[in-house]
């Protein structure tokens, strides 16, 4: 093809215009700097002369012979570069095709960027940019305010199912006055693949390769981006003030302070390395499961996190998790830790608490729960080393003694939360010892510390008269009246107090307890303390105005009498969950009290109470709130049915008001909406498999028997004999699920039927029993 300037073009390396004209007029021919193309000048008739080649010289012409057949050696490698040779062949006919129909390589520069005023291009060159997906073919377009790159063909957009949804050219604009450099370099592995490295001052790099003729194309690269930056630098606001160039990195910080969303804060640091950079460093927490190696990269890029958890879920228990190498670095790493979690890491060993206590000083938080090889030394260091530790949590390290607790109070005088359950080698002495120093202690919980008793709570207790908020003393058993008495004698600000399974508690310490704190008391649990009466009971609802919650469970003495005649004596509670399973005392009539009385109730445990079922609850036309909000309504009682227990039952403890999981632990429940379940993987092969998706409907949930679900009659009979009429919620679920040969998880509660939900299908197939069928 023949442009207008007069230069024929051999082949796809192409020149920008205007440099062509330039260079023709200064030397009068062909350029001996155009060794980025393949150029041959028509100007004179003899093409021999555009080459200076003189017919009475053999030199000369051995000489051209060789650098023709060197560019032709480029040329060759150049187009033989990309992945495919057919598909880079493509893409320079159609960007020939393109320069034709725009008028010139200037024009598809403008087409194809957006030209600012007063911008011409300078010069354009055919080279690849690497990239992680390989080497992509296009032009290299130098201008005089930028150096941009237009890939010759269009790239595939795919969605995931594999789709092509567009076609999009690939771009990379630089402008030069963010340049840091521009230097030479080749592939340590292959030496002949040689680049030009452009940097930029935000930290990225551009690796530009497969040129015809390198050397002169990155000597030129070189002066014309260092001549035209220089140039550039001169004019005055040339191409207007950068962001980067005014603002300063506290008012970087300013701004990224007043993102909320999350993604809006993920998104600051996309804009360049330097956002990213100031996005990294203002990082607080951090939740990350990394080995050694990540771990160290982690620390050099969020250097200012306050907040590290490494913990791992109870069902990862088998893989040890963070070990004490791992806690070196972390201690070496995150220096201004404020906080730190490590649940469940089963690998930890004293020697990785000898390090913490070495190395971070201000730390103020330790999560070290159920970490088993724990021992005193440990977290002796801990309390030696981090003396302004505020809260440290031991659940389940049975190793630890009274001797940590000492250590604790002398040196951890801030200490502030403690929870130790099942330490069950901890004694009076270990608390007694711990109300010495530590006196500022706000929440507590031995919960399962068996060896504990009067003596050391009631010294707690009075140590820690004022700030004492929250006490836990499930399952000790030793703990008795003097206690609570002491309780009520000097903690008057508590407002949870777990007591169930203390045996020895009885109404008058109770009565005592109300009388001091019925001003602060919100949440009280004494299930399974078998001396608690009526008059407990009707106590607390009538004087402890912000009471929330209250267990009374398997408290055989437990009558209607506790709920008589509430309203009659301003009953004014803001009562919502209550719970009062096994008490075989219980009827219709006193639950009919309790909704009536409560302002706004949303979980009512009638478990195991004999006179109270669905059906007693309508015949006595009971009249719950309606209300979508998912207060208790009728529709979301859930009652048992009093032949399906001839045991008493102990609930189990659960750990804080979570709604979500008290609807499957409690018999009253929010209503419940429907769902999808997805299918868990299959061992067939993937060409067998047919993913679904099933729509579980709110009828399911209807089914209170075992004739509803389509079980076998004798089945049901068998059932029935039994005692087992009715169907649990999680049984009315995924009985229908499985019966259709889908594939299933359940979650529920302990006790809730789901041994029966996925095994009465199975029995419906198989053995006698099954279900008769056509063929």
């Amino acid at each position: 093809m023949t442009k207008s300037s007069g230069a024929h073009v051999v082949g796809v390396p192409v020149t920008s215009k205007a440099y062509a004209v330039e260079e023709a007029t200064r030397d009068g021919g062909a350029s001996k700097t155009d060794g980025d193309r393949l150029a041959v000048s028509l100007t004179h008739p003899s093409p021999y002369t555009s080459f200076g080649y003189k017919h009475s010289s053999k030199g000369q012409v051995i000489h051209w012979v060789n650098k023709l057949g060197r560019r032709a050696q480029s040329f060759r490698d150049h187009v033989t570069l990309g992945p495919k040779l057919s598909e880079t062949v493509k893409g320079k006919l159609s960007l020939g095709a393109r320069i034709l129909q725009a008028g010139g390589v200037e024009r598809v520069f403008r087409q194809a960027f957006s030209a600012e005023k007063g911008e011409r291009l300078v010069k354009a060159l055919q080279c690849y940019l690497y990239t992680t997906g390989g080497p992509i073919a296009g032009m290299l377009f130098v201008s005089n305010r930028k150096i941009a790159f237009r890939s010759d063909r269009s790239l595939a957009v795919t969605n995931r199912a594999g789709d092509v949804v567009a076609r999009v050219p690939y771009k990379v604009v630089v402008p030069l006055r963010r340049i840091k450099r521009v230097r030479p370099s080749e592939n340590a592995d292959k030496p002949e693949q040689k680049y030009i490295h452009v940097a930029t001052v935000d930290g990225f790099e551009f690796w530009f390769m497969g040129f015809v003729s390198y050397q002169r194309c990155c000597k030129y690269m070189q002066q014309v981006i260092s001549e035209l930056a220089q140039a550039l630098l001169t004019l005055p606001n040339a191409g207007g003030a950068l962001i980067n160039d005014v603002l300063a990195d506290d008012e970087l910080r300013a701004v990224l302070a007043r993102l909320g969303a999350e993604a809006e804060r993920d998104a600051f640091g996309l804009v360049c390395c330097r956002w990213l950079r100031i996005q990294s460093s203002e990082r607080r927490s951090l939740r990350a499961r990394a080995g050694p190696i990540m771990l160290r990269r982690l620390a050099a890029r969020f250097p200012g996190v306050l907040e590290l958890d490494l913990s791992r879920s109870p069902s990862g228990s088998f893989y040890p998790g963070v070990i004490d190498h791992d806690l070196d670095i972390v201690a070496g790493g995150f220096r201004n830790l404020r906080v730190l979690a490590l649940q469940n890491c089963k690998g930890i060993t004293d020697v990785g608490m000898v390090k913490l206590g070495d190395k971070l000083p201000f730390l103020q938080s330790l999560d070290v729960s159920h970490c088993r090889k724990l021992s005193d030394r440990g977290l002796k260091a801990v309390a030696l080393g981090c003396q302004n530790l505020r809260q440290l949590l031991i659940t389940g390290c049975r190793l630890i003694t009274d001797n940590l607790l000492i250590a604790l109070s002398k040196n951890c005088l801030h200490l502030e939360d403690l929870v130790a359950a099942a330490c069950n080698s901890i004694t009076d002495a270990g608390i007694s010892g711990l109300a010495d120093g530590c006196h500022n202690i706000k929440s507590l919980d031995i919960s399962k510390c068996n060896k504990v008793g009067d003596p050391g709570v009631c010294k707690f207790a009075e140590v820690s008269s004022s700030a004492l908020v929250s006490l836990k003393l499930l399952d000790c058993n030793k703990v008795g009246d003097m206690s609570i008495q002491a309780l009520a004698n000097f903690c008057h600000n508590l407002e949870t107090l777990v007591i169930g399974g203390c045996h020895d508690v009885s109404d008058e310490s109770i009565e005592a307890l109300v009388l001091a704190c019925c001003n602060r008391l919100k949440s009280l649990r004494m299930d399974w303390c078998l001396k608690i009466t009526d008059s407990s009971l009707r106590n607390l609802l009538s004087n402890c105005k912000l009471l929330v919650a209250i267990d009374v469970g398997c408290c055989d003495q437990i009558t209607d009498a506790a709920f008589q005649d509430l309203e009659a004596n301003g009953f004014q509670s803001e009562l919502r969950l209550l719970k009062i399973s096994s008490c075989v005392g219980v009827t219709v009539a006193g639950v009919r009290n309790v909704v009536e009385s409560c302002k706004a109730p949303e979980h009512l445990d009638v478990r195991s109470c004999a006179q109270v079922t669905r059906q007693s609850c309508e015949q006595a036309g009971l009249q719950f709130p309606e209300d979508k909000s998912g207060e208790l309504t009728l529709a979301s009682l859930e009652v048992q049915n009093k032949l399906e227990y001839d045991k008493k039952e102990r609930v189990k403890h659960i750990g804080g008001p979570q709604p979500s999981s008290w609807a499957f632990a409690l018999n009253v429940k929010p209503k419940v909406y429907s769902f999808n379940v997805k299918p868990v993987k299959s061992a067939l092969p993937k060409s067998a498999m047919v993913r679904k998706t099933l729509k579980i409907d709110e009828s399911l949930f209807s089914a209170k028997s075992f004739e509803e679900l389509g079980l076998p009659p004798l089945l049901i009979d068998r059932l029935n004999k039994e005692g087992l009429a009715t169907t649990t919620e999680v049984q009315s679920a995924a009985i229908p699920i499985i019966s259709q040969m889908y594939d299933a998880v359940t979650q529920s509660y302990t006790g809730s039927g789901k041994t029966l939900a996925y095994l009465l299908p199975i029995l419906s197939e198989i053995g006698p029993i099954k279900r008769p069928t056509e063929h």
